[in-house]
């Protein structure tokens, strides 16, 4: 087990971590363990800690501790408490008398999804951490995501249970780089007390980063995790524009607005709104919504679309959701395109709750300084001070 414990059988648990000491400082590179996860990408985790545990009350068990920046402790708050300080970025393999029997290290390994590092693993990595360090800042950018993602489902909101959502092949979702809202605290080493302890003089210290980018999805209106491998820079298609069909008027509109976006200029009252609202009105079919997708193409914008739909129907959820949206809108720098906005933009009258809503939607709007597009089919029921 310590001449050759690749291709030994472990005799014994207690024999188990001294096994493990060999195997993995033979030609050790960093001193990670690599495992494929349910969305096909190689993670790799620093070992970095092993004990053999001989309990008074039950049966004796090894316990590799592995440690890694994960993407649930992407968002970890600073903790007061040093024994929380690592939340979210550890996960042990443990193992029993019944594991061990008959294996090898490598098949026991295996038996749990893990793997030794190696060239071919390492240069992979390398290549997801220099894509990762790319895009990570480039906030409000958008991507396409292929393949798989994850995505919360349920749990406590500082620790939610991720689930693997994947994405139909041949088909691509639209995404924009949310990380502005984490707060990003990497651990890029840490003490190698075990290993020094065990006549191990150097490695086993660099934690590694699992390349994942927090994103919000553009249809599913829900935040989700990608990896860089299933992540390419979205093309905008700016030649769209010849393509669209209107009046000469509105071309040449869209030309100022795309030549020139110092449009958003400040109001007189300081804070309120600089931004630029256009209302697209007209019968079903006549290219409203196109209008804004082609602009977002001709700017090299997101356009996040936003059904009237979502903002609920009383005062109160339209002020809290609308906040929301032209939040990320704002913090994207994307041109906002709120769809069918009819029942926020109809002409008040004696109806009291409607005109509550009305009036919530424009007060919210005035403090956005940034592009919005609405479309209307009511071309004779508009509110006057929407115009």
């Amino acid at each position: 087990i310590y001449s050759a414990p690749d291709a030994r059988k472990i005799p014994g648990l207690e024999l188990l971590v001294p096994g493990l000491v060999a195997y993995l400082s033979r030609d050790a590179i960093d001193g990670w363990l690599y495992r494929r996860g349910k969305d096909g990408v190689l993670l790799p985790w620093l070992v970095h800690s092993m004990r053999h545990v001989v309990p008074a009350d039950g049966s004796p068990y090894v316990v590799i501790g592995l440690l890694a920046n994960t993407m649930q402790s992407a968002s970890r708050e600073a903790a007061a408490d040093p024994r929380l300080r690592r939340s979210g970025m550890t996960t042990a393999i443990m193992v029993d008398a019944d594991d061990i029997a008959g294996r090898s290290i490598p098949e026991l390994l295996a038996e749990h999804g893990f793997y030794k590092e190696c060239e071919d693993f390492k240069r992979e990595y390398e290549s997801h951490a220099q894509r990762f360090r790319e895009l990570q800042s480039r906030f409000g950018a958008q991507l396409v995501a292929s393949h798989s993602a994850w995505i919360a489902a349920g749990g406590p909101a500082s620790n939610p249970r991720l689930e693997c959502l994947p994405i139909k092949a041949g088909t691509t979702a639209r995404c924009v780089n949310d990380e502005a809202l984490l707060e990003r605290r990497f651990e890029a080493s840490t003490e190698a007390g075990f290993w020094r302890d065990s006549g191990v003089a150097e490695g086993f210290d660099r934690v590694p980063l699992h390349c994942y980018l927090y994103l919000f999805h553009l249809d599913l209106h829900r935040n989700l995790w990608v990896h860089v491998q299933h992540l390419q820079d979205y093309r905008y298609q700016p030649g769209l524009r010849d393509k669209l069909v209107l009046p000469q008027a509105h071309r040449d509109l869209i030309d100022i607005l795309t030549a020139e976006r110092n449009f958003l200029m400040e109001d007189i009252v300081q804070g309120k709104s600089g931004g630029t609202t256009i209302l697209c009105k007209g019968a079903p079919g006549l290219g409203k919504t196109l209008t804004a997708e082609v602009y977002a193409e001709v700017v090299g914008k997101p356009l996040y679309r936003v059904h009237s739909g979502q903002l609920g129907v009383t005062a109160e959820s339209v002020e809290a959701n609308l906040s929301k949206i032209l939040q990320r809108a704002a913090r994207w720098d994307s041109v906002l395109l709120l769809d069918e906005a009819d029942v926020y933009i109809r002409r008040r009258d004696n109806d009291l709750q409607h005109n509550a809503i009305v009036a919530e939607f424009l007060r919210t709007l005035e403090y956005f300084n940034g592009l919005l597009f609405m479309t209307t089919n009511r071309i004779a029921d508009i509110d006057d001070a929407i115009l």
